[in-house]
């Protein structure tokens, strides 16, 4: 029985999956478990108590803080899980066209590669209107620190 030689191509000659990828999608998704748990936390627990007592800063402050947290926690678990499938999806394409690198990728496998231009626009949109959701509300409240106490302001 002969054995392949390593290409570089091919980082595990064999093609198949360890256990060292596995024990790293645990990780990463128990990271993100984390993240997702402390947001929830704060969400079930503090932002319940806030809306008795407290004033509207703390209540809204918590409130995004616990959804940015539960949000980038569960994300990041996704990710995790769909990077873990799509690398045995691409083992199994590797043990299957050994000597056909090309194969491996379903875009170059299919002849026809699409442009990611579109996406990369939604994606810079979405970020500049998140960006300004958060940035344009602060202007009054700078202005009216900078017309109270400009001597504050000046260097």
């Amino acid at each position: 029985m002969s054995q392949r030689p390593f290409d570089a191509l091919t980082p595990n000659p064999t093609g198949a999956r360890g256990t060292g990828a596995l024990r790293g999608t645990f990780f990463v998704c128990a990271f993100g478990g984390v993240f997702a748990f402390a947001g929830l936390a704060v969400l079930a627990f503090l932002v319940p108590e806030q809306l008795r007592s407290g004033d509207l800063e703390e209540k809204i402050g918590s409130l995004v803080v616990g959804v940015l947290f539960t949000l980038v926690g569960f994300g990041v678990i996704a990710l995790a899980l769909r990077s873990s499938r799509e690398s045995r999806r691409e083992a199994a394409l590797r043990e299957r066209y050994p000597d056909a690198p090309w194969m491996w990728n379903p875009e170059w496998a299919g002849g026809q590669i699409r442009g990611s231009a579109k996406t990369a626009m939604i994606v810079a949109w979405c970020f500049a209107a998140f960006w300004n959701a958060i940035a344009w509300p602060v202007l009054p409240q700078l202005l009216d620190q900078v017309r109270e106490s400009p001597s504050r302001c000046s260097a």
